[in-house]
């Protein structure tokens, strides 16, 4: 990851996929432990995401991979928020450490917004997060009377907080489903905010009698053997609500089904396409390939155009706008593979570079979300390049929310922290205008919507340098690992430890680090030794660092002889 150049190219075509059952909502089976193996032999290049990337994209249900950044109000500062709050204690699905209050002060803070079973509806599902340029926060998601995905008689649902996520009002309804013969169901919200305008648009799916599996091909709403997609459109900050219908433009002849994934779009900040509105799709074409592709305004919202789709095993995917103006996507696996696919776009969302496989984002085949830490900042600077990445980092179920931190565009994630340990499912961050940070996720039995606020305290971000450290051992062997971390922070790093988290049955010391000065670099050897009954393959693991109050990471690539 650390050492490659990210492909410019445009996307070739793609080509066909073996069909594979989405199993949504389902967790996938077992162990959370992020470190995982990949049978047989893997090329030897510079980078984790290079190395998985030419295997997936061809064959991506077949590898065996065990394991939208919205713009703060203009004007305001980001800075750490403050105040007082109080703990609740075990039982709520949360995990320790987190508390109500009206500032954050280096803990996590939720509150739950929706729970299934509360005498309105019997599930809620499928969180959308974003903040207005007045400072409201809006949190949308589904209510699902059947507890069932599109074509349910679902409605979407919307509440509203006016104190930076403290207090929230009563939940309100975007667009509303209607049971009987003549059912429809609006589902997967996402917004998408003009900071210009001050227009809001919540995408989502519009279904009828059939769902993204089983829809007729064509784009005539009319038709109710069609799944169709409609966006709402307010402009008076979500209060209330006109709806246009898109699929003309977002579904072609070839395609069955469809649908804006949930969470949130972008509005470009940088670049000749400054000011460009951009929603992210899923498609799943004749073929039976699923694929990517942005759709994008240049008139605020007023026409909307479909850009080229990429990929052949994609799902529900996010965007977000790079320091230099280039436009990161971060998707779901379809099928096969527990990592994250990413891609990169050099025009605005029109055309996408071939996708490849993040190893280090771990991920239980999930919808997750990934942002801009300091949206408006300069371009180019440090602080554009600073990234945060929401998920159920576990390679088999969809457990142990956690906040990925980012200081080099993506190339990098050497922070990570868990905010919820237990049942995890769908996020989507927002970076606030007091300068913390709101994650609207699914808790418990992904039947939950809960809220929560973090400062940059509680993430306690550090811009450390771990060089992709790679090793080759034989089964009950041991090997020397040569490590390499730089400091690449304007703090000191303090003296502390390195070792390397691996798989249960492997064995790693631990050694010392020294104190590193800004700039400054170390070189350590540390051992690790391998379980006699490992398989040959590749191990995924991680070099950890414990410096001071510092938890970071790196990648590690163990190859397993056979």
């Amino acid at each position: 990851m650390s050492d490659v150049r990210r492909p410019p190219v445009p996307p070739r075509e793609p080509g066909p996929a073996p069909p594979a059952d989405r199993n949504e909502g389902a967790p996938v089976t077992s162990s959370s432990r992020p470190a995982h193996t990949i049978p047989g032999s893997v090329p030897e290049t510079r980078s984790r995401r290079a190395v998985l990337g030419a295997a997936a994209l061809t064959a991506a249900g077949a590898l065996a991979l065990p394991a939208a950044a919205h713009a703060a109000p203009a004007g305001r500062g980001h800075g750490d928020g403050h105040g007082g709050g109080h703990g609740h204690g075990p039982g709520r699905g949360h995990g320790p450490g987190h508390g109500h209050g009206h500032g954050t002060r280096g803990r996590f803070l939720t509150e739950d917004l929706a729970t299934g079973g509360d005498g309105v509806f019997p599930n809620y599902r499928i969180p959308a997060l974003v903040q207005l340029n007045n400072g409201d926060i809006l949190a949308a998601y589904d209510g699902r009377p059947t507890g069932t995905d599109s074509p349910g008689p679902n409605s979407v649902l919307q509440r509203r907080s006016t104190d930076g996520g403290v207090t929230w009002g009563e939940q309100t309804v975007i667009e509303q489903g209607k049971e009987g013969e003549e059912k429809e169901g609006y589902s997967d919200p996402s917004y998408v905010y003009d900071r210009i305008t001050g227009t809001l648009f919540n995408f989502h799916v519009f279904s009828k009698d059939t769902g993204f599996f089983d829809s007729g091909y064509g784009n005539d709403d009319a038709d109710r053997r069609v799944q169709s997609t409609t966006v709402s459109v307010s402009t008076d900050d979500g209060r209330t609500w006109t709806s246009k219908r898109l699929t003309k433009v977002t579904k072609p002849e070839d395609v069955r089904g469809m649908f804006a994934t949930s969470g949130a779009g972008i509005q470009l900040t940088r670049g000749r396409h400054r000011g460009r509105l951009v929603q992210q799709y899923i498609g799943q074409w004749r073929d039976e390939s699923f694929r990517s592709y942005s759709v994008y305004s240049d008139d605020h919202g007023r026409t909307w155009t479909m850009g080229e789709p990429v990929g052949i095993a994609m799902d529900e995917n996010k965007v977000v706008e790079l320091s230099d103006g280039t436009l990161m996507l971060n998707s779901r696996i379809h099928a096969g593979g527990t990592a994250r696919f990413v891609a990169l776009s050099r025009d605005g969302g029109e055309s996408w570079s071939e996708p490849v496989l993040d190893a280090t984002l771990t991920d239980p085949r999930n919808n997750a979300s990934v942002i801009a830490m300091n949206p408006g900042a300069r371009k180019r600077s440090a602080k554009a390049k600073e990234l945060l990445f929401s998920n159920s980092n576990s390679a088999n179920e969809r457990v142990n929310g956690s906040i990925r931190y980012s200081y080099d565009d993506g190339e990098t994630w050497p922070v990570v922290k868990s905010y919820q340990a237990g049942d995890h499912a769908y996020s989507q961050l927002a970076a606030l205008e007091d300068g913390t940070f709101g994650v609207l996720f699914e808790g418990e039995d992904s039947n939950q919507i809960v809220f929560g606020r973090f400062d940059r305290a509680w993430l306690n971000p550090f811009r450390l340098h771990v060089r992709t450290t790679r090793a080759t051992v034989d089964a009950g062997g041991s090997v020397e690992l040569r490590v390499r971390i730089r400091n690449d922070d304007e703090r000191a790093l303090p003296a502390g430890t390195a070792s390397a988290s691996l798989p249960t049955g492997w064995e790693a010391e631990s050694v010392h680090l020294p104190a590193l000065r800004p700039g400054h670099s170390a070189s350590l050897r540390l051992s690790v030794s391998a379980p006699a009954d490992v398989d040959p393959g590749t191990v995924l693991g991680d070099v950890t660092v414990e410096a001071g109050d510092f938890s970071l990471r790196g990648d590690l690539v163990v190859s397993v002889r056979g």
